[in-house]
Order: C-alpha cells, then structure tokens, then sequence
C-alpha cells in the first residue's frame, strides 16, 4: 500500500484507483487508518439512524434483512429456495413493499439517533445499541451476542413504530444529508461502485443524484448496489461494509474540514487504533445528530 494516493488526473481512471486500494476494506480487527498507509488524515463513523415515517407501521411493511434461524431449515432443501419461499410467506400480508419504504424514509422519515435510541431503550453506550443491532440479523457468534438487548430493542421500535436501520447499503434517509457533506466538501462529481472490482465504477455529477428517488434509480448505476464512493483525487473514501450498521467516510484533512460530517450525521470521529468491528474498542464520544433534510 502506498504512503498517500497521488493526485489523478483522469478521474474515471479506475485501475489507478483499484490499485491504491480504493475498493479494499480493512479486515474486522485491524485499525482502519494506518491499514491505508496515510492516505486518509481523518475518519468518520456516521452512524446509521433509526427512522419514523407518518402513516407507515413496520409491521406492515417490508423492511431490512430476512432472518431465518438455521433451526429453521429442514434438511435435505434448496436452501436459496426455501428461503425465497420463507420470505414471501412471512411477506405475504404486508402492504408497502421495500421501495414504497423506501422512498417514504427519504422524502418524509424523521431520523432518530442512536444516542437518543440508547437512552430510551437502557444501553449504556452505542456499543451496545451495535451489539444489539449486529445480534438482531444474526451476525454475531454465540458468545459475543446480546440476546436480551436484541429483544428488548426491537419490542421497543415495534411498539412506538421505529424502523430499524439496515445493515450494508446507504441508507435512503441519508442520501440528502450525504450529498449535503459532499458539496459542503468541495466536490461537484462522485465516483461510485460496488465493492466487487473496479470496473462497476461509474462517475456522476452530484446534480444528477434523484433529489426525491433513490441514488440506486438514477443515472449511471453500478451493476450490483452501490457501497463506495470516492473523489477521483483519491482525497475522499466513503463505504459501507457487510454486517454493518454505519458508513464510513475517509479523506484528507482539507475535505473533512471543509464538509464537517458532524453536521450531517451523528457518529464518531477515528481515532487511529479505531477498528471496524468496534464493537469492543473503547467507546468514542458521540457527535452530531442526524440529518433529515
């Protein structure tokens, strides 16, 4: 990995980009800064918000991961299959479907923060909301997972009409908050892609972002869902990651200065040992409160 990413010229090179690691993530338990080798001076954990809509109760509409226990499966079936089937039984009474929520978190959701959720709820930091959070779609072996505080969080939402956020992909609610930090950073243009390989990478103007439909129905689109985002000077790096509930923003000091995620979002600055799966690092103090638009 080199010390720094050099200026590109051409910002649709992408072959220089995958090269400098663009596309790369940290594996879980290494620290995210120094395994870019200085090429980011700054990181931002922008946490990913709850979210009430007006009219819409998340038990009637289809919404985030499909959870089957493993208990669940009979032997000897299709397991991709059997689990379509699941899905659309479990599905099969529900009225909105995942675009029609969609589109409604982003035109009119009102955010709802972890550091308010925590309270409301009695977890002692957003450590454990995470832990919550990560043991709810079962990503979190048996040992490390919060039974009690999954349950507990998820009766609360369900009783107050609070949509869980979703794990690994940009949140609609924050599409208008994140295109607020990338102007307010300098940029006019992104590059995106999915986080397969480089030639998925499309560039786009920030005006060409749906201001009301979702980033992914707009103009050139990945091929599979998009989950990076990058200046073609290689001073910014934005991501989300399997199993996650947070996106990450990296760049150089000049861009995060001048786009002040903390104003955009509510989450927590890097600190150089802060690691992706930080479930179990000390917890950095919250800043910000999420953005609605």
């Amino acid at each position: 990995m080199p010390g720094g990413f050099m200026p590109i010229e051409d910002p649709m090179n992408i072959a220089a980009l995958a090269e400098q690691g663009m596309f790369r993530m940290p594996m879980a338990d290494t620290p995210i800064l120094p395994f870019y080798g200085g090429a980011y001076d700054r990181g931002f954990v922008a946490l990913h918000p709850f979210v009430t809509i007006d009219g819409l109760d998340p038990a009637q509409c289809e919404h985030g991961t499909h959870i089957v226990e493993r208990s669940e499966i009979p032997d000897g079936v299709d397991i991709v299959a059997w689990a379509d089937e699941h899905r659309a039984g479990e599905r099969k009474n529900m009225v909105i479907d995942a675009d029609q929520v969609d589109h409604a978190a982003k035109i009119r959701g009102r955010p709802v923060g972890w550091r308010q959720m925590g309270e409301a709820v009695g977890f002692t930091d957003h450590l454990a909301l995470n832990r919550a959070l990560r043991t709810h779609i079962r990503a979190l072996r048996p040992e490390f997972a919060d039974p009690e505080g999954a349950a507990k969080l998820v009766a609360h939402c369900a009783q107050r009409r609070i949509f869980l956020p979703t794990e690994g992909e940009f949140q609609p609610v924050m599409e208008r908050a994140m295109l607020r930090f990338l102007t307010a950073a300098g940029l006019d243009r992104i590059i995106w892609a999915d986080e397969f390989d480089a030639d998925s990478a499309q560039q786009i103007c920030l005006d060409d972002f749906p201001s009301e439909g979702r980033w992914i129905e707009g103009k050139a689109t990945p091929d599979f869902r998009p989950r990076r985002l990058f200046a073609g000077d290689g001073s910014l790096f934005v991501c989300v990651d399997w199993d996650s509930f947070f996106t990450l923003i990296l760049g150089s000091e000049r861009r995060l200065a001048a786009g002040r995620p903390e104003t955009c979002f509510e989450g927590f600055r890097c600190a150089r040992e802060t690691e992706i799966f930080w479930i179990f690092q000390e917890p950095l103090p919250l800043v910000g409160t999420p953005w609605a638009g």
